[in-house]
Parts: structure tokens; C-alpha cells; sequence
């Protein structure tokens, strides 16, 4: 019986270490999460303006657009736990401004118990904002299907441009950007994100929403960063009228009134309502919610100029 243990054993050692030797190896393939981190371990004290909250800043804000040293470190599903962990775990000494996004769905959702819990991995493994959280680990080999991981591994060896997630300063790269305007694509994108972050039907769901936890938490952030001299540009990133015609309007109407009784609360916070900015038309987004390379650069472009008409005028409201 020994004999026969030993022989399994000897058998299975070659695919354990090759099975090894390739978690080993994706895990050194740079990506959204360990970009960041890098960055923000090296340069954190450096910045002036730093980048917060999900994908709609993610592919939204493009910090070379900014005049003075800014980083992004949004990440899609991104919740404001989750920034407000990131805003304590680096040093920040030069930090003038956070621009966190407060969309439809922000005071609404969670990443950690919602349908985007499985990207608390990447956290765990690459950003990790807090020790001993996140107990569900996967390893990279077997998140995803083998063939997905064995063709990242292949991008990265040949080092093709479209295996980048995020640029350098941690924008989301859109690799499509499309010359021509797919209305049909906008309008179907639109409708599938207006449910997916629909988390309400009536008003007697507002007790038992996130409502609550998530405004204690946004009002943490903007205290923290006032308690250091920091000032908050809260701004709702500019979505199609497709998406928006399709919010619940409970959910909509308790996002704005809490936002701008926030923002009248708080000296160092500014509101920025853009959701309906008519400066963005249907090719200035890559989806029905998500702006594409082209109404990134525009939209960063307002913001910086809006950074600096603030700072001029030592504005903190």
C-alpha cells in the first residue's frame, strides 16, 4: 500500500510543480490591481490629486490630462468602503484633492455580498486595503477558465498591447473606441446597467438598503480627507439618456437630495452634477454608462481646469 502512495505521489509532484510554475507565472503578469498598489506604495506622497470609486471613473478619468501629479485608483465595482481603505493605507503628504464619483448606484451597492464579490480576490491577492479580510481566496490558475488563463499568459510573453487593463497612472484603457456611434449597442448597454444597479422598487426599501452604511461612509471619507487638509470633488460621471431614463426614480431622487445635503454639510466637499451634461454626446461613450477615451479626455480636462479655478480662488465649497 506504501509502494502504491509513493508511486501517486511521485506521478502527481511534476503536475503539481507545473501547476505551480503557472500560478507563479500569471501571478507576475501585471494587472489593474497590482499596477496600483506598486504605484501607490512608490509615489503616494507625491500626488496632488487622487482618483477614487468604481468603473465609471475608472474608464472615465484619464490623469494625464491633469496639470498637476494625479493617479487613478478606481477599479470596476469599486464601493466606498473600499476607497476609504485605500485613502488610509498610503502616505498622501502633498494630497490637495480626491475626485470620488457618486453615481446611481453608489450609496445603493457593496462589493463585498453583491454579484461582484469574486473581484475581492484580485483584492486579496494584489491590493490587499486591509489584512485578514476577504477569507475567499482563488487561486489564479482556476478563477478563470484554464484556456483564458493560458491565453493571458500567451499575451503577456508576446507582450500585446491588448492584454493592458490600465495605463501607468491607472486609467482603464478602452481599447475599442469606435469610429462610428452603435445606438443599437448604447441603447441595449443602457438598459441592462439601469437594472443591474437598480437595488430598490419603493420607498419601504430604502430601510433595508445599504443607504444608510454607505452615506456613513462617504461622510467618513470626507472627514478624514478634511481632518488633512483635503478637499472632495464629488461629481456624478456623465451617463447617455438612455441609461437614465431608465432609473428607478426613488433610488435617483434619495442619491441627489442626500448628495446635496452633503455637499451644503461639509466646508472641504464639492458637488458636480454631470449626469446630464450636455457637453457629451452618444460618441463620447464607449457603453450606456461608461465613457469612452474620447469623453474621458474631455471630461478630465473640466476637472482639471475645475482643480485649478478652485485652488486659484482658495475655494473649498
Amino acid at each position: 500500500m506504501r509502494s502504491f502512495i509513493r508511486k501517486i505521489l511521485l506521478f502527481m509532484l511534476p503536475v503539481v510543480l507545473i501547476l505551480l510554475g503557472c500560478e507563479w507565472a500569471l501571478r507576475q503578469i501585471p494587472n489593474s490591481y497590482s499596477i496600483k498598489y506598486r504605484y501607490l506604495q512608490r509615489n503616494s506622497d507625491k500626488l496632488s490629486n487622487l482618483v477614487l470609486g468604481s468603473s465609471h471613473t475608472y474608464f472615465g478619468i484619464d490623469p494625464q490630462y491633469f496639470s498637476a501629479p494625479t493617479f487613478n485608483a478606481a477599479e470596476v465595482s469599486q464601493s466606498v468602503d473600499i476607497d476609504l481603505k485605500i485613502l488610509k493605507m498610503f502616505s498622501y503628504k502633498e494630497l490637495r484633492f480626491v475626485i470620488l464619483p457618486v453615481s446611481y448606484s453608489s450609496l445603493f451597492s457593496k462589493i463585498e455580498g453583491g454579484a461582484e464579490a469574486w473581484r475581492l480576490d484580485n483584492y486579496a491577492m494584489y491590493f490587499p486595503v486591509e489584512k485578514g479580510a476577504f477569507i475567499s481566496f482563488k487561486t489564479e490558475l482556476f478563477k478563470d477558465r484554464l484556456v483564458n488563463s493560458l491565453e493571458k499568459l500567451r499575451y503577456y510573453v508576446k507582450k500585446d498591447s491588448a492584454a493592458m487593463e490600465c495605463s501607468p497612472l491607472g486609467w482603464g484603457i478602452d481599447h475599442t473606441d469606435p469610429a462610428h456611434v452603435d445606438t443599437a449597442m448604447l441603447r441595449t448597454t443602457a438598459i441592462e446597467a439601469a437594472k443591474r444597479h437598480t437595488s430598490i422598487a419603493t420607498e419601504a426599501d430604502l430601510r433595508t438598503s445599504l443607504l444608510a452604511e454607505n452615506t456613513a461612509t462617504l461622510e467618513g471619507i470626507i472627514k478624514y480627507c478634511a481632518g488633512k487638509g483635503i478637499r472632495i470633488i464629488m461629481v456624478s460621471i456623465p451617463v447617455t439618456d438612455m441609461y437614465y431614463s431608465h432609473l428607478n426614480s426613488i433610488q435617483l431622487q434619495t442619491t441627489m437630495t442626500t448628495l446635496q445635503a452633503i455637499d451644503k454639510r461639509y466646508d472641504n466637499c464639492h458637488y458636480i452634477d454631470l449626469s446630464q451634461s450636455d457637453r457629451y454626446g452618444y460618441s463620447d461613450f464607449k457603453d450606456g454608462d461608461h465613457l469612452s477615451r474620447r469623453g474621458a479626455r474631455k471630461l478630465s480636462i473640466y476637472l482639471d481646469s475645475t482643480i485649478q479655478s478652485m485652488s486659484a480662488m482658495g475655494q473649498t465649497h
